[in-house]
């Protein structure tokens, strides 16, 4: 039951991505990658198309029982962790053009954060591998500490921006919608976060239950299906909050534009 809710909630939050990165591209544009297409980009090619093939790898590796993907497998999960990578450096290029655009330390840190995006896909293509484990190198962790910060630099600059908002529509000189848009992409963000954070508690979890028999396979299968079954919960939670937000932002109801404007009052 619990799997079936999640797939529907990770199923609405792909097809929901696509629906808006689909409009956010078609969007006229002077720049070849203004902060519109850039956004549209993470969530078509990083989100909707690469989170889908990761997903599909990685549920295909739980029902094996192997402590290492192989063939195939690995492709698509190469494959999905490549377009994840793109969609990354594109939320690192929207926060820094979308509200530090004159900043040099701005454009030095998004400089930093896509350079270390950019080693870890080195490093898994000439080292590592794009095998999915149980027990994954230092340039899967380096990629995932990157797309944190990433996901974190927007929704913290989103929510600081809501705040500072805030105080103009006190003054009427702000839109309710406009300001209200800003603390649900800081959700959009936050509920990213804790999807991903899912995977390392996981991980953690499986290490201090499985001890000695991390990589057998009825460890795998008697220990780490619990352990998915909790990361599954906790994804659909943080997931059904991506969704209401990401759906909120871009295509607001009547009903909650009206509370959104009485609030404001």
């Amino acid at each position: 039951m619990l799997t079936a809710v999640v797939a529907i909630v990770i199923f609405i939050n792909f097809v929901l991505a696509g629906v808006v990165g689909a409009r956010l591209l078609r969007m006229p544009s002077e720049e070849r990658l203004s902060p519109e297409r850039l956004l549209g980009i993470y969530l078509v090619v990083g989100l909707l198309v690469g989170g889908l093939l990761v997903a599909v790898a990685y549920g295909a590796w739980s029902t094996q029982g192997e402590a290492e993907s192989t063939g195939a497998l690995t492709g698509l999960h190469a494959a999905g962790q490549v377009l994840m990578s793109v969609g990354y450096l594109c939320v690192i290029g929207f926060t820094w053009r979308t509200f530090h655009r004159g900043a040099a330390w701005a454009r030095w840190c998004a400089v930093a954060l896509s350079v270390l995006l950019l080693v870890s896909l080195g490093g898994r293509a000439f080292f590592e591998g794009f095998a999915i484990s149980i027990d994954p190198g230092p340039y899967h962790w380096l990629a995932y500490v990157v797309r944190i910060a990433g996901l974190g630099w927007m929704g913290a600059m989103a929510f600081h921006y809501w705040r500072q908002m805030k105080k103009r529509l006190a003054l009427g000189l702000a839109d309710p919608m406009v300001v209200n848009r800003f603390a649900l992409w800081g959700l959009f963000a936050l509920g990213t976060i804790l999807s991903a954070l899912s995977e390392p508690i996981a991980r953690v979890v499986y290490h201090l239950t499985a001890g000695d028999q991390l990589a057998s396979a009825d460890a795998i299968t008697k220990v780490g299906g619990p352990i998915i079954e909790m990361a599954l919960l906790l994804t659909s939670i943080s997931g059904t909050v991506t969704v209401v937000a990401l759906f909120l932002t871009f295509f607001p109801t009547k009903a909650y534009a009206r509370w959104v404007a009485g609030e404001a009052h």
